[in-house]
């Protein structure tokens, strides 16, 4: 626009020619009054005509100087957009809110910020297309698209990192043990779990077991808490190293949308639900299908699912032929040490007394003996004895606070509301039949400690449920008859007993009672096979004094009545797990006998043992 000052000069100039010209002709005063005004008015009227023109030209040329058509670039992923009823930088936001619905959708407008390159300065949300069209010029090329950010969406910053930088992680062994390092990125794009992360043993032979076997739908299950989402993380790992692609739908918490990646060597897209490329890669047996903690979409994909034991996450997949599930068992104490070792070596951050004290309450469950307590003793001050007082306070709390009856139920329900029946129950590793199949223990020695305390009475009175309907779950009812038994054996009194490795074996019964000489061993168990490893029973005898062997010390295979009348004579193993055939010294002086606590379905013993009433209460072991 032209300047008010020069207007004013330009008008009276114009004026004082007229009036001079027309003095010159010799015009009375009244008509160069007249002919002054009128020369003002045509002169005004053309100045203004004259910057009107102007201003509308350089407007036009200004907008001519905005592309038609830019393109936006996020995350890797091009969009390009319209510019032609875009008025300032901030409709421009909109547009790239709009042009990437998916990527931004949870993202407001005031928190996307446009950049002409990686590291030029944000746009002023409050300019003029117009006034910023010369820095928007290069973005009419593919090439040179206006870089997108989002402030909110840090998130997807990461996972992108994460994916892209995998294929130059580094592992780093230690005998048995190793670690992955991560360039530049979070594990699973999460800043909390930092940039390195443990590799299981177990990792390697559960992708082994999915790399050999022909199936094409996994659900990897255990204990909560034991770092399944870590080992989806190994996994994407191995795909990004074999240029596979990869759909992955990471945990979200109830209530969120759920998220799918495609993930490729091109880069990370959120993909719509009813996206086609979404359909397109779920169709594909060459894509590998990761979930985290949901039910799966069934697809054509090969497939992946990690969650803890809810049924309704896996029900439907484990109904296709093709699908396989496996159990991960909790941590070991050892893999735990290598944890800290690599993870948290401050004894500062997490002492290593702490973990061990946890350790003997919660079991193999890095969340609370690794993370948890890391965590608590931060906001405690560094006071380990009140992160300890605390931690076991609630668990004990969980599991004081619930029937035994209840936590059964609902580990056999296998629904969200029983997940900390797993502070009580683990599933471990069975020791025959692999990753297949779990075998039940309790979480700690301390915790099943706090259940005979808590719970024999429970147990006793309601023997009908705990000792007889569960039965169909051998391990499950084994740790409850165990509760029941040590707790029978404890009180004392009479028991029915006959001998197993007498020639031929005994098929009567016989009364017992336990005075206090320390030669009679336990073996708890409702299982028709429970072998004796031979060097665990020699120990055992070893710290007993020889003196006491006289008569013969005994083993009791404490079992319930279905079990008693059918128990054998079990062999004894050598560590490797076979049978143990060489001279078996002082172990072959124990006589094995079987000894049955009461369930309802016992019958009376038919022969008195004359030597065993004593009636001294003897207190179980």
């Amino acid at each position: 626009m032209s300047n008010p000052e020069s207007r004013k000069i330009e008008t009276e100039s114009f004026g004082r020619s007229v009036g001079l010209s027309r003095r010159g002709a010799g015009g009375g005063a009244k008509m160069r009054d007249a002919v002054g005004g009128l020369g003002s008015i045509v002169s005004l009227w053309l100045t203004l005509t004259s910057n009107l023109f102007l201003t509308a030209g350089l407007q036009a040329y200004t907008l001519r100087m905005v592309p038609q058509r830019i393109w936006l670039a996020f995350n890797g992923h091009l969009v390009g957009i319209r510019t032609k009823k875009l008025e300032i930088v901030q409709d421009l936001m909109l547009a790239a809110k709009n042009g990437f619905p998916i990527s931004l959708r949870d993202v407001e407008p005031p928190s996307i910020t446009l950049h002409t390159t990686e590291h030029a300065e944000a746009l002023d949300s409050g300019s003029a297309i117009a006034k910023v069209a010369a820095q928007l010029t290069p973005c009419a090329a593919r090439e040179t698209p206006l870089i997108v950010k989002a402030k909110g969406n840090i998130e997807e910053e990461n996972i992108l990192r994460f994916w892209k930088n995998l294929p130059e992680a580094t592992l780093v062994a230690d005998g048995e043990m190793a670690y992955l390092e991560l360039k530049e990125s979070y594990v699973l794009g999460n800043p909390n779990l930092g940039h390195r992360f443990i590799v299981r043993p177990i990792y390697k032979e559960l992708c082994a077991r999915m790399d050999t076997e022909g199936s094409g739908q996994w659900v990897v299950t255990g204990t909560p808490g034991i770092g399944k989402a870590i080992f989806s993380a190994y996994y994407l790992w191995t795909a990004a190293c074999k240029n596979k692609t990869v759909l992955w739908e990471p945990f979200q918490t109830p209530g969120r949308p759920v998220r799918t990646y495609l993930m490729t060597s091109s880069g990370v897209e959120l993909l719509a639900d009813n996206s086609d490329k979404l359909a397109n890669a779920r169709a594909n047996s060459e894509t590998l299908y990761i979930v985290d903690g949901r039910a799966p979409q069934q697809c054509q994909a090969w497939t992946l699912l990690v969650t803890s034991p809810q049924r309704k996450h896996y029900k439907d997949i484990l109904k296709e032929s093709s699908s396989s599930l496996l159990y991960m068992p909790p941590w070991s104490y050892e893999e735990l040490e290598f944890c800290k070792a690599v993870l948290y070596p401050d004894e500062r951050i997490l002492p290593t007394t702490l973990m061990r004290r946890l350790f003997e309450w919660y079991g193999g469950v890095p969340r609370f003996v690794v993370a948890r307590a890391k965590d608590q003793l931060k906001k405690l001050d560094g006071d380990e004895e009140a992160v300890l007082e605390k931690m076991v306070g609630d668990l004990t709390q969980a599991i004081s606070g619930v029937p035994m009856r209840k936590i059964i139920e609902l580990h056999l329900a296998r629904s969200r509301d029983g997940e900390y029946s797993h502070h009580v129950l683990h599933l471990c590793r069975h020791p025959k039949k692999g990753l297949r199949q779990f075998q039940l223990a309790w979480a700690s020695s301390q915790v099943k400690n706090l259940v005979f305390d808590r719970f024999v009475q429970e147990i006793r009175s309601d023997q009908a449920y705990f000792l007889t309907r569960i039965s169909r779950l051998d391990d499950l009812r084994g740790l409850v008859f165990e509760v029941y038994a040590h707790a029978a054996l404890r009180d004392g009194g009479r028991f029915q007993a006959r001998r197993l490795d007498c020639d031929p074996p005994s098929d009567q019964s016989v009364e017992v009672t336990f005075p206090a000489a320390e030669r009679q061993y336990f073996r708890v168990t409702v299982s028709e096979q429970h072998a004796i490893k031979h060097q665990s029973l020699m120990k055992a005898l070893g710290a007993v004094n020889k003196a006491q062997y006289q008569p013969s010390p005994r083993l009791y295979f404490v079992v319930p009545s279905d079990r008693y009348f059918t128990y054998k004579r079990q062999p004894y193993l050598k560590a490797d797990g076979k049978v143990y055939t060489d001279r078996l010294g002082d172990v072959g002086k124990v006589e094995q006998w079987a000894l049955m606590i009461p369930t309802g379905r016992e019958r009376p013993a038919t022969v008195k043992d004359s030597e065993h009433h004593a009636g001294t209460k003897r207190k179980a072991d």
